[in-house]
C-alpha cells in the first residue's frame, strides 16, 4: 500500500463485548439467546425497510416479528 491510498474503517458510537464462556454452561446459553435474538432483530428491521414497511404500529410489528422468528426456527436457523 502506498502513502496515497486510503482505508476504508467504520466507526460505531456503541460497542458490545461479552466473554467467551464455555459451551455447555448456563452463561453460554444466555449469551447465545440474546446474540440471537439482538441478531435477528437487527435483520427484521432491515426485513422491514426492504418492504416499505418500517412504519407498522408496535402491534403490527411484534406480530410481524413473531412470524419472523417461527419462520427462522422452521429452516433450522
Amino acid at each position: 500500500m502506498g502513502a496515497d491510498n486510503g482505508v476504508e474503517t467504520v466507526a460505531v458510537s456503541s460497542i458490545l463485548a461479552v466473554y467467551n464462556w464455555p459451551e455447555k454452561t448456563d452463561r453460554y446459553a444466555k449469551v447465545a439467546r440474546f446474540v440471537d435474538a439482538f441478531f435477528s432483530k437487527l435483520a427484521f428491521d432491515r426485513f422491514l425497510k426492504a418492504r416499505g414497511q418500517d412504519g407498522v404500529s408496535p402491534e403490527q410489528r411484534e406480530k410481524l416479528f413473531q412470524d419472523f422468528v417461527d419462520w427462522q426456527r422452521r429452516q433450522g436457523r
